[in-house]
């Protein structure tokens, strides 16, 4: 039976659910749904008519062509810890809610941990073929070296590298490398707690940046060689290079599109919640290839750009590491999230990092996290699962007592069913008995003068051994039974250069390790019912203790 796995992408102004059914050989999608959240209490920004009919009329010029910014740039608060905490904790009270009246409680739910609370490391050994419980100890030991906390703080799980990530000109090649991703108890902790409170079952807890190669695999199946995921988010842009379904390298920037949405308010005096529809509806970075139309599009296009930058900076940090570190260069980006829908954003990165873009479409840019997550969790092992430890899914039994009705059903209807084949089995092989004896009657009926049983039959068909002029056994009967009744191998040593069986007489010349042995070997010929006067002749012992003789037997049955 198919069962159901939910992925969940928290975001800060709406919760992404993709829905999967995973059979025992295919995962389907059944559904992606955006859950958006209540809103926060408003901030507010003293503007001027003027001002706001200003940013409008320079924002909105030549706009037809506008794009959504999607879940990840719509309205929200800020990026502060508080706030995260805020939307985590509100975003879980919707998923509550929305599990609670689909009626999927008991279904796995597969939780992103946010990629700021995440640290990814590329880890090199010199063996290539260790045990994953060997190469975790060493990990452990690698990462407290690396990272400001002791081991028993972090929760830490890792994927080796296939192949293509560990060419010969890398440093440490040959050997294994892995991609660890580790986080402190207290942030996995804090957030599973949140969980808890809001009645959330969390089957597994995936680190977010790791998450998106199932989900590339899934959304474009053609696609070959390594790609860079670039997943721009409201407060965060996640990037991961996978490829073949695997997770390469990852990181998290701690830029999204809120940092736009910002700019564009302090450029035109906007209220928080003003300046992001303005990104929504009128966002715009020219490039190269699509050059500014006007001189307030141009405005625009400066404002956001400044904003982009850092974003592109890091971004080409990123790639190098990746090269330096796994000798893997991305062959295209595909861009993704809400931001990801700015106007001009994916001719700009091409321009500025110098690889081909896909810009996803809306649903795969919105839905691309929570795929990945509910793709992961379909395996029944997702890759940099982070509850490990103390914070290890405990299953209970909820799911076969929510169909305890339906397993029981099953049960009576196989045995019912069982039972009627037996029923029928039995009552063929009756029938075939019944027709049997009738031959059997009508036969002996006509040959001896009335019907007879099976044992009467062979009563009369049967010669007595004693009456049959046939031989009882055969030389070869009785060598076979004189091997049957010769001591075992692991008792006895014995190595026969002659043997002669003939009609009336057993010769049998042979040597062997002691006397004992030919006294066993003596007394298991007794035994043979068809051999009588067994005798054993003169024994003679040679330097190397071994013990030659003769025994002869007078046969009866041939």
């Amino acid at each position: 039976m198919a069962q159901k796995v939910l992925g969940v992408d928290l975001g800060a102004t709406a919760v992404k659910v993709t829905i999967v059914s995973a059979g025992l050989r295919r995962v389907t999608v059944l559904e992606q749904l955006e859950l958006s959240l209540p809103p926060r209490p408003a901030t507010t920004t003293t503007t001027t008519t003027a001002d706001s009919a200003g940013a409008g009329a320079g924002a909105s010029a030549g706009a037809g062509a506008s794009a959504g910014a999607g879940a990840g740039a719509g309205a929200g608060a800020g990026a502060g810890a508080g706030a995260s905490e805020s939307d985590a904790a509100r975003g879980l009270r919707v998923v509550a809610e929305f599990i609670a009246a689909r009626g999927l409680v008991n279904e796995p739910l597969i939780l992103e941990l946010p990629g700021e609370a995440v640290s990814f490391r590329v880890l090199a050994f010199p063996f290539a073929h260790a045990k994953r419980n060997v190469i975790e100890r060493a990990i452990g030991g690698e990462l407290e070296g690396q990272l400001p906390h002791d081991l028993e703080d972090l929760v830490f799980n890792f994927e080796q590298l296939p192949a293509l990530a560990t060419p010969s000109g890398i440093a440490g090649a040959p050997g294994s490398r892995v991609l660890a991703a580790a986080a402190t108890q207290d942030e996995v902790g804090a957030l599973l707690a949140l969980a808890a409170t809001a009645g959330v079952d969390v089957r597994a807890l995936c680190a977010a940046p790791a998450a998106y190669a199932r989900a590339v695999q899934q959304v474009l199946p053609s696609l070959t060689g390594p790609s860079v995921v670039v997943d721009i988010g409201h407060t965060r842009t996640d990037v991961a290079v996978v490829a073949d379904g695997r997770t390469l390298f990852a990181r998290t920037l701690s830029r999204g599109s809120y940092k736009v949405s910002q700019a564009i308010g302090r450029a035109w005096n906007l209220a928080e919640s003003a300046a992001e529809r303005a990104l929504v509806q009128d966002g715009f970075v020219a490039s190269g290839a699509q050059p500014a139309p006007s001189e307030a599009w141009a405005r625009v296009s400066a404002v956001i750009e400044v904003e982009i930058r850092p974003v592109v900076r890091e971004l080409r940090q990123t790639l190098a590491a990746c090269a330096a570190e796994i000798g893997v260069t991305p062959e295209r980006l595909l861009l993704a999230g809400g931001g990801a829908r700015l106007l001009g954003l994916g001719s700009f990165l091409e321009q500025e990092l110098g690889l081909p873009v896909q810009v996803l479409d809306a649903e795969q840019a919105s839905h691309l996290l929570s795929l990945g997550l509910a793709l992961e969790g379909a395996t029944g092992r997702p890759a940099f699962d982070l509850r490990r430890g103390k914070f290890a899914y405990r299953a209970d039994f909820g799911f076969l007592r929510q169909h305890a009705g339906f397993f029981a059903g099953a049960g009576l209807a196989a045995m019912l069913f069982a039972s009627l084949a037996a029923w029928a089995g039995l009552h063929k092989l009756r029938r075939e008995e019944e027709v049997l004896a009738e031959r059997l009657a009508a036969v002996t009926s006509a040959a001896y003068g009335k019907p007879l049983t099976v044992a009467e039959v062979e009563a009369k068909l049967a010669p007595r051994k004693e009456e049959s002029p046939l031989p009882r056994s055969t030389a070869f009967d009785q060598l076979i039974e004189l091997s049957r009744r010769l001591p075992a191998n692991d008792k006895v040593k014995l190595d026969v250069t002659e043997l002669d069986v003939r009609k009336d007489k057993l010769t049998v010349r042979a040597t062997s390790n002691s006397r004992a042995a030919v006294e066993e070997i003596e007394k298991g010929l007794r035994s043979i019912d068809c051999l009588s006067e067994v005798q054993t002749g003169k024994i003679t012992e040679d330097a190397a203790d071994q013990v030659s003789f003769t025994i002869t037997a007078t046969s009866k049955c041939m």
